[in-house]
């Protein structure tokens, strides 16, 4: 356990692979596989939320996009 975050519980996992050139997957693999187990525990991960409230529009047509 590294510490707390801002929005959440920092931890470290460290793995061993035999060629350097598989990381990327074994990453990806890991990300995956603890996913899925928090899925079927239950566990659901909280994102922050940023509400944004606008004051004052201006006075016109609306700009598209």
């Amino acid at each position: 356990f590294l510490g707390f975050g801002a929005s959440s519980l920092d931890f470290e996992l460290r793995a061993f692979v035999s060629n350097f050139s598989h990381r990327l997957l074994l990453i990806h693999d890991l990300h995956t596989a603890i996913d899925k187990r928090f899925k079927t525990l239950g566990i659901e991960i909280a994102f922050p939320q940023l509400d944004l409230h606008v004051k004052h529009l201006p006075k016109g047509e609306p700009k598209s996009g």
